[in-house]
């Protein structure tokens, strides 16, 4: 057994295990933290039994109605104003008119039809992203390796929130 620890965590491998990472205390260790930080995003994911907010599906039903509306009457090259709208960047007048032309046919069709079938797709769409961040994180907290916490972890490692209790 060989046993690579820092101020926050002792991790002990079998000599195959610590073989298959060259014996590199840093990548263990590293790797170690990932699959703890893993572990607690992923119990908290399914604590939080995470449900998609009103507001987002509304969001994503209007951004999803926009698009749909920009494909059939953008005046301009439909991808570029696409990207432009979704990334933030600069456009002319003409494309502004269009995407302004476009928000307003998506957010007036949802305010007639509260039942438009655009929310249910974007509830469906956002309840997807949940599970697959939820899958994500089980298979990168995914390990037999014997890890103990022995100093302070820290609330975030990496993308992951850290709570003692979840991991």
């Amino acid at each position: 057994m060989r046993t690579y620890e820092n101020r926050t965590i002792r991790v002990e491998l079998t000599e195959e295990q610590s073989q298959k990472w060259d014996h590199c205390r840093a990548n263990i260790l590293s790797h170690a933290m990932a699959v703890l930080g893993n572990r607690s995003e992923a119990a908290l994911l399914d604590a939080e039994n995470e449900q998609p907010d009103e507001n987002e599906i509304k969001k994503l039903a209007i951004e999803q109605l926009t698009i749909n509306y920009l494909s059939e009457h953008c005046h301009y090259n439909v991808n570029d104003v696409i990207m432009r709208m979704m990334t933030g960047r600069r456009m002319s007048e003409g494309m502004q008119r269009d995407v302004s032309a476009a928000t307003v046919y998506a957010t007036t069709e949802l305010r007639e039809n509260p039942n438009h079938p655009a929310i249910s797709d974007a509830r469906e769409s956002i309840i997807n992203r949940i599970e697959v961040e939820k899958k994500y994180r089980e298979s990168r907290a995914n390990s037999d390796w014997e890890i103990e916490i022995i100093g302070t972890m820290p609330s975030q490692i990496g993308m992951c929130r850290y709570q003692e209790v979840a991991a």
